[in-house]
């Protein structure tokens, strides 16, 4: 660094569209925690401003589609940032995230009961502002990611004992379950996702956005507590130095030769204080 170095300031402008395309929302217990950028969907219905589907009903496909169990969205986010004071130069960034999701019911579609099939798939577009302007530690913009289209998550999950537990196997990313907070992602900043310790201190930032690795989950769960337990590839580029996200550029590189990654997370939930959730956990 030199001299001149000083704590940036970055004026953003972030603007986000959900829109559901061709089939009904998955009921709240069944939703994947929404990747960085992605939005809470209203209800169905009413006025377009209003409804979580933007072409409504599509002369039925999206209710014939729902009848068996297969559910596909789109989530755009854009955010319009400018490095207005510090870091090492000017420089203004338009930054974009589309998630694709497709989400199957086994029971409804196959007769397999307690199934799940989920695959997204992110196109990323914009400079990196972080990179080229302030140079922290911390992504300025938690959408900020190297200019791709990746598959993002592919896993399959099976509900086991009654519902009291889950498993899931596949690629996957653990920062969509552990060591983030749903209220969190309102805000823009990294940080406020996936922590800068982890982000730092793992190899390729651990499988987190927008690199997810081969791993398996197993949740325990009373209807109300939670117990998560998960081991992944623990390097999404293993054996090299060069950018992960540029290394597997499509996100489909399933490594599996870059240690283990494991993590464990208890999920409490608390009525005092109007609610929520506290979490205790170790990787």
């Amino acid at each position: 660094m030199n001299g001149t170095f000083s704590r940036p300031l970055v004026f953003c402008l972030s603007l986000g569209i959900a829109t559901p395309v061709l089939a009904q929302t998955l009921p709240p217990s069944e939703q994947q925690t929404p990747v960085p950028g992605s939005n809470v969907s209203a209800p169905s219905g009413g006025s377009i401003w209003n409804r979580d589907t933007l072409l409504g009903d599509i002369f039925g496909i999206r209710p014939w589609l729902a009848d068996r169990g297969i559910s596909l969205g789109f989530t755009m986010a854009s955010e319009l940032l400018r490095n207005v004071q510090g870091g090492i130069e000017r420089q203004t960034d338009w930054d974009n995230e589309g998630v694709f999701t497709l989400d199957v019911d086994t029971a409804r579609l196959l007769g397999w009961g307690g199934g799940k099939l989920h695959v997204s798939a992110l196109g990323i577009s914009g400079s990196k502002l972080t990179r080229d302007a302030v140079q922290s530690f911390t992504t300025i913009s938690s959408i900020e990611a190297e200019r791709s289209f990746r598959l993002f998550e592919l896993w399959y999950e099976q509900s086991l004992a009654g519902g009291a537990a889950s498993l899931r196997v596949g690629q996957l990313a653990a920062d969509q379950e552990f060591l983030i907070s749903t209220n969190a992602q309102l805000f823009i900043d990294a940080d406020f996702g996936w922590p800068t310790l982890a982000a730092t201190d793992l190899p390729a930032g651990g499988p987190a956005y927008p690199l997810a690795t081969p791993g398996i989950r197993l949740r325990l769960t009373d209807g109300s507590r939670n117990f998560l337990i998960g081991v992944f590839n623990g390097n999404a580029a293993p054996k090299t130095f060069a950018d992960p996200q540029q290394v597997d550029g499509a996100g489909t590189r399933f490594a599996l030769n870059g240690g283990v990654f494991a993590i464990a997370e208890l999920q409490l939930p608390v009525s005092w204080l109007g609610g929520g959730t506290y979490k205790l956990g170790a990787w």
